[in-house]
């Protein structure tokens, strides 16, 4: 089991060199670092590459736990922040008056197991944190309505389900998600309060997730997520809000590199590991997409308005530590807490922390 992981910090010349980039590109570019130096662990030094396909293929290490841990943090949910608020399709113009949207994800490891032999079972306890932010080009730059999401989450495995080129885990999570905000569901018109309107909900997950080497098999997760309309639900949300969501998720293994210019120092053309993310998920429990209590306008929710779905391109510079580029397009409804009843066909540019050690 390798040791705990330390955690590196940005220097004071990396920062005067941030800060030199530009009013926007250079905040957004610290605020990512940020995010690397809260989440991303530094790896440790190890003479063999690090790379989980590579370690898969090579059935020296097979038995080696270290890489099936790392296998699992790779594909933890990464953090990112994105330039502006993207482009929407619907509109053909900028989604929303943005600065940037950034979600910061924070994966604590509690507690794990040590197996007793090559067929143990293995367990992996974390605390998973996000904090979602969207910060608006409005007076006094307001960030409304932020998302807070922590949880807890456990992982396990038999040791049979380790292979040369494959692994198999299954995951379990409890979940609290609102936005921090104590105001009316509704505005007096009957349209939802987007500002301060109270959103909350808990939810339990169970996924399994899988890892192979052949083809295009990547990462791949199926998970089914359902809302506990008991505890912290909002009434208002019950018909608006879905209460059950099946979805499936896939990372494909580097796909090949590209030329891509360097905005640091030294400003040149360099090779950018791709990959492509794909996921699409379907809601349940979403009768309508919005129901004005006051007009009583409502208008249902058909099949094609429960299907949400996204594609991400990550371009990863060979150069860059924690952080890659990436494009992404979302279409279905916004996922953004109390903002539900906007539709979504956005295309973002970003920063992300995915890499491909």
């Amino acid at each position: 089991m390798r040791a705990l992981p330390v955690y590196r910090r940005p220097t004071t010349g990396n920062r005067r060199h941030l800060q030199r980039i530009g009013r926007y590109g250079g905040a957004l570019l610290m605020l990512a670092s940020q995010i690397v130096c809260s989440a991303a662990p530094v790896q440790e030094e190890d003479p063999r590459p690090t790379s989980p396909t590579y370690l898969m293929l090579n059935p020296a290490d097979q038995h080696d736990q270290w890489r099936y841990d790392d296998i699992l943090e790779e594909h933890l949910e990464p953090s990112y922040v994105t330039l502006l608020g993207g482009y929407d399709f619907k509109k053909r113009g900028e989604y929303d008056d943005m600065y940037y949207e950034a979600e910061l994800y924070q994966h604590l490891r509690w507690w794990s197991t040590k197996p007793k032999g090559d067929s143990g079972s293995n367990l992996r306890l974390y605390i998973p944190v996000r904090v979602q932010v969207r910060q608006f080009r409005r007076e006094s730059s307001p960030v409304q309505t932020p998302s807070f999401n922590p949880g807890i989450r456990l992982y396990y495995w038999p040791g049979a389900w380790e292979g040369a080129s494959f692994f198999h885990y299954l995951s379990l999570g409890m979940h609290h998600y609102s936005n921090g905000q104590s105001g009316p569901h509704y505005r007096d018109d009957g349209s939802v309060n987007t500002e301060s309107g109270s959103f909350s909900s808990d939810y339990y997950e169970l996924a399994y997730h899988y890892a192979g080497t052949r083809m295009l098999q990547g990462w791949q997760r199926v998970s089914l997520r359902h809302y506990l309309t008991k505890l912290t639900w909002e009434k208002e949300q019950t018909g608006v809000y879905e209460t059950t969501v099946l979805r499936y998720e896939h990372h494909t293994p580097r796909l090949g590199t590209l030329p891509l210019l360097n905005p640091l120092p030294p400003f040149r053309l360099v090779p950018a590991d791709s990959a492509l993310q794909f996921d699409i998920a379907y809601k349940f429990g979403r009768d309508y997409i919005y129901d004005n209590p006051v007009s009583g306008e409502r208008k249902p929710a058909g099949t094609a308005d429960n299907v949400q779905w996204h594609l991400a391109w990550i371009l990863s510079p060979q150069n860059w530590d924690d952080l890659s580029w990436y494009l992404r397009y979302d279409h279905g409804y916004d996922n953004y807490n109390i903002n539900y009843e906007r539709p979504m066909h956005r295309l973002q540019l970003g920063l992300v922390t995915h890499n491909f050690r």
